[in-house]
C-alpha cells in the first residue's frame, strides 16, 4: 500500500504505522490525503490534530480537534466514548501550553481529571506566568552543574533556595516540607509513576510567585511532591525542581559550559536575535513534544539507525537510557553484575552502568557516553501512541548549551 492509494481504511492503517514510528511530517502528508478521500474520517482528523499540538501549532489543532468531537457526537462511531474522552485531553492541552487555564480546566473536568481541573480554575482568572524582568534577559549562575544544574530560587517571597534543573518533569515541583512551611493549599492528590515504575503520590496547588534573580514570574501552577530522598545525591537541602512548563514560556538556555541558565522573554526580536547568533554558531533541528513535557528529538546509538528519543535534563549522573532491547541492538552491553541501587523521582531503583561509544542527538556526536540501564525502563512511548526508545540526558548535554525555541521547535546545540 503506498500513500497514493485510493483505499481510505488501508492508507490509514499504513499512515498509523507511520505516525507509531515518528515520522509526524510524513505522516501529517497522507493524513491530509485521507481527508480529501474521506473527509469525515475521525482518526485522520485526531491524528491531525496530535501532530499539530506536538508542534505547537495550536491554530491548527484547534481546527482539528473540535471536529472530532462533533463527529463523535452526531455519527455513529465505534469506541465513540473513548475516542471522546482522548481528544478532549489533546483539546485541554492545547489550552493549556496557551495558559487559557480556564478552557482547559472545562476539558479536564468533563474527562475526569478533577484535580488538575481544580487548579487550573483557581488560576483562571488571573494571568498565569505572567513575567516581570528587569532587562531583557535572565541570566541565573548555577550553584553547581553535577550531577545536575542547581539554582536558587525563591517561592512566594521565601529566602533563596536550591532547586533542580530537569526537562524530565513538567510543572515546578515543591518539596511537601517547603510546601507545608509556606502554607500552601492542597487542591486534590493523584499517583505519579516515575523511573523504574515506582509510584508515589503527587499534590497540586498553585503559587503566587517564584523570583530568581532579575526575573519574577507571577501565578503559576505547582506540584508538591516529598522529594527529601533526593537531596543525598547533592550534598545540599533540595527544595523543588524547575520543568519544561516553566520553560517554555521563554527563550530557554541550559548552559552547561558557563554554568548558567539563560531566560530570554519569548517575543519576536529575541527570537530573531537568538536565531540569527545561533545559526553561526552551532547546529539546529527539530523537536516535537508530546504531553506537558516529553520533548522529542532525532537521535542514533552508535551507528544504528535513527531513533525518538526523549530529551530529559534530569538522569543525575548518566547520559543515556533505554530498554534492554533498545540496547542489545545497538551493541551496548549490560554487565548486571554491577547492578546497584539508583535513585529515582519516587525513590530507589534498580540501576546498571553501561557505557556508549557514540550517542548523537541531531547531528551532534558525543563519544564515551556514561549511561544507565534502568528496570523496567522509563519510557513513555505508549502513552502518546508513538514510540521512544532512549532517554538522553546529562552526560550527553553537559558538553553543549542547550537553546529550546518553542516557537518554531528547534533545539540549538552550541
Amino acid at each position: 500500500m503506498t500513500e497514493n492509494s485510493s483505499d481510505p481504511e488501508a492508507l490509514l492503517e499504513e499512515t498509523n504505522k507511520i505516525f507509531f514510528n515518528g515520522y509526524f511530517e510524513k505522516a501529517e502528508k497522507i493524513y491530509k490525503q485521507i481527508i480529501d478521500l474521506e473527509k469525515d474520517n475521525v482518526e485522520a482528523l485526531r491524528k491531525l490534530g496530535m501532530i499539530a499540538l506536538y508542534s505547537n501549532k495550536f491554530t491548527e489543532a484547534e481546527h482539528y480537534l473540535p471536529k472530532v468531537l462533533e463527529k463523535c457526537e452526531t455519527k455513529i462511531i465505534p469506541d465513540s466514548q473513548s475516542i471522546m474522552k482522548k481528544t478532549e485531553l489533546l483539546l485541554a492541552e492545547t489550552y493549556y501550553r496557551q495558559d487559557k487555564f480556564g478552557l482547559a480546566s472545562l476539558l479536564y473536568r468533563k474527562a475526569g481529571l478533577n484535580t488538575d481541573a481544580v487548579k487550573l480554575e483557581k488560576l483562571s482568572e488571573k494571568s498565569p506566568y505572567e513575567i516581570t524582568i528587569d532587562g531583557e534577559v535572565a541570566i541565573v549562575k548555577f550553584e553547581m552543574t553535577d550531577p545536575l544544574p542547581i539554582v536558587k530560587m525563591s517561592v512566594n517571597g521565601s529566602e533563596p533556595l536550591n532547586f533542580v534543573i530537569d526537562t524530565g518533569a513538567d510543572e515546578v515541583i515543591i518539596n511537601f516540607d517547603l510546601a507545608v512551611k509556606l502554607k500552601l493549599d492542597v487542591l486534590g492528590e493523584t499517583e505519579g509513576t516515575f523511573a523504574g515504575g515506582q509510584k508515589a503520590p503527587v499534590m497540586q496547588s498553585v503559587i503566587d510567585s517564584l523570583k530568581m534573580c532579575n526575573l519574577q514570574v507571577s501565578n503559576l501552577p505547582v506540584r508538591i511532591m516529598k522529594l527529601n530522598h533526593i537531596s543525598p545525591i547533592f550534598g545540599i537541602p533540595i527544595s523543588g525542581v524547575i520543568g519544561t512548563v516553566l520553560f517554555y514560556h521563554f527563550i530557554t538556555t541550559i548552559d552547561y559550559p558557563n554554568g548558567q541558565l539563560v531566560l530570554h522573554e519569548k517575543t519576536k526580536e529575541n527570537l530573531e536575535k537568538i536565531e540569527n547568533q545561533l545559526k553561526s554558531e552551532s547546529s539546529d533541528f527539530p523537536f516535537w513534544m508530546a504531553g506537558k513535557h516529553i520533548v522529542v528529538a532525532w537521535g542514533k546509538i552508535n551507528q544504528g539507525r535513527p531513533m525518538l528519543f526523549f530529551v530529559d535534563t534530569g538522569l543525575a549522573g548518566g547520559g543515556f537510557t533505554a530498554s534492554k532491547e533498545v540496547l542489545e541492538e545497538a551493541g551496548v552491553a549490560i554487565d548486571f553484575g554491577k547492578s546497584a541501587k539508583g535513585i529515582g523521582g519516587a525513590g530507589q531503583v534498580k540501576a546498571v552502568p553501561i557505557l556508549i561509544d557514540e550517542l548523537t542527538l541531531g547531528n551532534k556526536s558525543v563519544k564515551n557516553v556514561r549511561g544507565t540501564y534502568i528496570e523496567p525502563s522509563p519510557l513513555h512511548g505508549s502513552l502518546f501512541g508513538f514510540k521512544i526508545e532512549g532517554l538522553i540526558s546529562h552526560t550527553f548535554l553537559r558538553t553543549f548549551a542547550v537553546t529550546f525555541d518553542f516557537e518554531k521547535m528547534r533545539i540549538f546545540l552550541e
